[in-house]
């Protein structure tokens, strides 16, 4: 990107007055600098990029954009100062994105949008060179900081949105301009900002206001997305139709086998993720994949060689005798049903380490106590419960414990105790259940 289009898009006060030029990487982390990079000074809840400018100059950044200016002179570097270094961001992004229209298939959901992404990501890339967001890049940082990644190369960009509070997915967007917008159901996630239902489902459904025409494809069988009609985008529902659907389900504990119904075909599929839930995304993809030629059998080998992300339903065999099933990259009722279904079909003791599920507001008591009852469920189930929403369900659980947070647990909890167990570690990133997990893998 040259400097004048950055100066000209971010409208930002300079004292630069030579040849214009080729600004090659913009880069929002001091640590991830290179020579002649551009260095945007971000300010946020905890951390104030502002203090990392010098670092950031040391480590080679020859162009800044930041707020307020640092009192020290630096020769050979460009200060461009801005009133909102994040709106500088969003903005390069917008730019970026407007030089390369191509197709962008962006989705959201309560539960499942990453997996369904990096489904689409492998689906699409059999025939194209595609962008797509990495690791949760799914918010007004994350989405800008992937546009600016767009170069002459790509054909596809595939993007992850995120959100907490209504007007959120609006603004993404706005900025992406999706053609296809793709959303994997709606659940309880993030009800305490958004006070029910309804009104998760208004705001994913922003997804549509920053795109022009293209569909969106929503997951037909849930009970809210069902029923959606747009006026000036095809809406397609699916997992409906039988010209693409599955039967003959058969579940395992590290993968679901199916037969997939494409058209006038069967093909069996072996699908390397346990939970029946997980095969209304894989159709999804699926779907993707078809709108843009991507041949099925290519879709099937696409979806057959995927591998979960650290974190979310990973198998590990462990050299200490547990098996460990990592789920604790996050936590909602949804995702809690999927992992507890296929914990039930592990045969030997089982645990669950259960965190709190954050960000339920005043549903957090009803939404806990739902939880406590699909744990019931589960025959000869060892809980140990982390954090204080959790406290309120230890009564409604013959065998289980409780512990404050993950540092009283791992001062005073005997991990040997779970050798030979299948351990199922389940919640909310704040609660850092992480941190077990890493524990429980360094256990001899």
């Amino acid at each position: 990107m040259k400097l004048s289009n950055i100066i000209e898009v971010t409208k930002a006060s300079h004292d630069f007055t030579g040849k214009d030029r080729v600004v090659k990487r913009i880069v929002t982390s001091s640590q991830t600098v290179k020579r002649g990079d551009l260095f945007i000074a971000l300010k946020g809840k905890v951390y104030d990029g502002h203090h990392y400018i010098k670092e950031a100059i040391e480590r080679g950044a020859r162009y800044i954009i930041c707020s307020e200016k640092p009192i020290q002179s630096y020769k050979g570097v460009v200060f461009l100062q801005v009133m909102d270094t994040t709106q500088a961001l969003i903005e390069l992004g917008r730019f970026q994105r407007s030089q390369f229209p191509i197709p962008l298939i962006a989705i959201t959901g309560s539960v499942g949008k990453t997996m369904t992404k990096e489904l689409i990501y492998r689906i699409l890339k059999q025939r194209y060179t595609v962008l797509k967001s990495p690791k949760n890049y799914n918010n007004r940082i994350g989405v800008p900081l992937t546009l600016l990644e767009l170069n002459s190369h790509h054909q596809m960009i595939v993007m992850e949105l995120g959100m907490n509070h209504s007007g959120e997915i609006h603004e993404l967007s706005e900025l992406c301009e999706p053609d296809i917008g793709v959303i994997t159901n709606i659940g309880t996630s993030h009800i305490g900002y958004l006070k029910g239902k309804k009104q998760i489902l208004k705001a994913k459904l922003e997804i549509t206001d920053g795109m022009q025409d293209g569909y969106l494809l929503v997951n037909g069988h849930d009970s809210y997305l069902k029923r959606i009609k747009k006026d000036d985008i095809e809406v397609i529902s699916v997992g409906t139709s039988p010209n693409l659907t599955f039967s003959h389900v058969q579940l395992y504990v590290d993968s679901t086998f199916a037969w997939l119904h494409y058209q006038d075909q069967i093909i069996p599929m072996k699908i390397p993720m346990p939970g029946k839930k997980l095969l209304d995304n894989v159709l999804l993809a699926i779907q993707v994949g078809l709108l843009f030629q991507v041949p099925i059998n290519d879709i099937v080998t696409a979806i057959e060689s995927y591998h979960t992300k650290e974190g979310r339903l990973q198998f590990l065999e462990l050299p200490n005798g547990i098996t460990l099933i990592d789920d604790c990259y996050n936590a909602s009722l949804e995702s809690l049903d999927n992992a507890l279904s296929i914990l039930s079909l592990v045969e030997g003791p089982k645990t669950l380490v259960f965190g709190d599920i954050l960000e339920l507001g005043n549903y957090s008591k009803k939404i806990h106590k739902k939880a406590a009852k699909l744990m019931k469920q589960v025959p000869d189930l060892q809980v140990i419960l982390v954090g204080s929403e959790t406290k309120r369900i230890r009564k409604r659980l013959r065998n289980s414990t409780w512990f404050p947070d993950v540092k009283s647990l791992l001062e005073t909890f005997d991990i040997t105790s779970l050798i030979g167990q299948t351990v199922l570690v389940k919640g909310s990133r704040g609660i850092h259940l992480d941190r077990f997990v890493s524990s429980i893998q360094k256990t001899t």
